[in-house]
């Protein structure tokens, strides 16, 4: 499992290649899981449908995403944030190549 937390334009980039469902190489993610946490001023991390208790709305500071990608699924992530670089969201490949970089220096270390 390839672990990551995202913010902002990151985040929303992966709900929208999680949220392309099965896709032209009839792939989806079945094995990763995807989910909203709220992120507080005492550093808990709170899952988004905990949050209808008021003492922890008045202490949120981000809301992040916590991915845990299956190994088996991390070309499907790769491939689809690779093709909306090639659409012209070259964010999408810069996240892709981020992640490369980040999963490629935690297989290093664990050699």
């Amino acid at each position: 499992m390839f672990e990551m937390k995202l913010v902002g334009d990151d985040a929303q980039m992966i709900v929208g290649v999680v949220n392309q469902g099965i896709d032209a190489h009839l792939e989806d993610f079945t094995k990763s899981t995807f989910g909203w946490y709220y992120h507080t001023t005492d550093d808990e991390e709170v899952p988004y449908h905990k949050t209808a208790d008021k003492s922890i709305v008045s202490r949120i500071v981000v809301c992040k995403l916590h991915c845990q990608i299956a190994n088996e699924e991390m070309s499907i992530l790769l491939r689809r944030l690779t093709e909306m670089d090639d659409e012209g969201n070259l964010e999408a490949g810069q996240l892709a190549d981020d992640i490369v970089q980040v999963e490629w220096d935690l297989e290093s270390r664990d050699v």
